[in-house]
């Protein structure tokens, strides 16, 4: 069993959103941290040593406030307070509450835990495979609702129109509209916007014509390394992507090389291939450079590649008893050993076990399936035990060191036993 201090600190990372979605392939959960801010929504865990009236989960109203109470033994007088934590992380929201709760406690004990972030509700409707209303979390941009949504073959994507409400007309129904132009999203991220709760895109049709001959092109836009220059090796920067002219026989690999390849933020299993016949299809990069011929496909006239960003919940956690327990990026290319990431959490703590720990395979993503696997760090330091390499999702464990009973504590038992009661 882990101490009460660590399993509590657990309970920083089980939460998550609930993300719903229509299609396969939806952006996964944001996994709260020390750092994640409070928002209206929020679920929050309080406990209070010694008040169990008190410790329970808190929702946070649309004012970014908790209501706390306290009331007498016979429960005829009772005092109601709300404490606000809005835009708080969870340390600071302890502060709060605990300053809130010294009126009527001496020196509270209190922790809170983050165990719930709401979600953004979007609606998309137009030119996508899957239109309809959709649950993404805070932070997600235009590029994460397509992931799930799929736009089709002759979407515009150089003309999308969100209708958002406008905050300072909110009361009497205003909503403001805008236009993006996603194929630039690459360059500038103020056309792969963030989501707001409420926002319904629109994804209009491009118009029907046919392709010139001149034009026998591919247009690819997203995460790749195309050249600065307006004409490289045949490559053309056009408002509505990189065009690379194609010959026959030409596949996708071939198209890769021209140019330049793909950035490492590209998320390399899930390429949108659109043609103009209306097919799409899911490629998988990494397929394509192996020649596998379901994925290095014949390209053909018009065909669109959208290369989306890699997917942003690649981390891994360091907790328990180290000394800035947190969660880390797992980035592409990068291996991460159980020492590193001791190191990296700020080392162990006063309280630290240095000979019990647990490394939690894949408890980021679902803390009821996660493989324990514990560890003496001593032994690791000395080589005796292998230095783990870590998966993304997983989570390093540092156990609080127990204190020894005294002689007294181990005696009074046996001294009892012999007393006259």
């Amino acid at each position: 069993m882990l101490p009460a201090a660590l399993a509590f600190l657990l309970c920083l990372l089980a939460g998550s959103v609930v993300l719903s979605a229509r299609a396969q392939g939806a952006p996964k959960v944001q996994i709260p941290t020390m750092e994640t801010k409070i928002t209206p929504g929020c679920l929050l865990n309080v406990i209070v040593d010694d008040e169990p009236d008190l410790s329970r989960p808190y929702t946070v109203d649309e004012k970014g406030c908790i209501t706390l109470s306290v009331s007498d033994t016979s429960g005829e007088h009772s005092e109601h307070w709300d404490v606000n934590v809005k835009g708080l992380t969870t340390a600071a929201a302890k502060a709060a509450i605990a300053e809130s709760l010294s009126k009527y406690i001496k020196n509270p004990e209190v922790h809170v835990a983050l165990a719930r972030i709401p979600g953004l509700r979007v609606e998309i409707t137009g030119e996508v495979q899957h239109p309809g209303t959709y649950v993404l979390p805070y932070n997600s941009r235009i590029s994460d609702l397509f992931a799930v949504a799929l736009t089709k073959s002759m979407a515009d994507l150089t003309n999308i129109l969100i209708r958002r409400v406008d905050n300072q007309t909110k009361a009497s129904g205003g909503v403001a509209s805008f236009n993006i132009d996603f194929t630039t999203a690459a360059a500038d991220d103020s056309d792969d916007p963030k989501l707001e709760d409420g926002d319904k895109i629109f994804i209009r049709k491009l118009a029907e014509a046919p392709v010139p001959v001149e034009l026998q092109i591919v247009r690819i836009v997203g995460e790749i390394n195309s050249p600065p220059q307006n004409l490289v090796n045949g490559l053309v920067q056009r408002a509505d992507g990189v065009a690379v002219p194609i010959s026959k026989g030409m596949r996708l690999k071939d198209v890769f090389e021209r140019i330049g390849g793909l950035k490492e933020t590209a998320d390399r299993g899930h390429l949108y291939l659109g043609r103009m016949d209306g097919t799409t299809r899911i490629l998988d990069g990494d397929k394509v450079y192996s020649d596998d011929p379901g994925n290095n496909l014949e390209m053909k006239a018009g065909d669109l590649l959208i290369v989306p960003r890699r997917d942003r919940s690649q981390v891994f956690a360091v907790l328990g008893e180290v000394n800035t327990p947190s969660t880390f990026e797992m980035k592409p290319g990068t291996k991460i050993h159980i020492l590193q990431a001791i190191a990296m959490g700020g080392d162990f703590s006063k309280k630290a076990d240095h000979h019990k720990a647990v490394l939690s395979r894949g408890y980021l993503l679902d803390p009821s399936k996660a493989r324990q696997i514990p560890f003496d760090p001593e032994l690791v330091r000395k080589g005796e035990q292998p230095d783990m390499e870590l998966e993304s999702g997983d989570a390093v464990v540092i156990e609080q060191r127990r204190k020894r009973p005294t002689i007294w504590q181990q005696l009074l038992p046996l001294a009892l036993h012999f007393l006259p009661f």
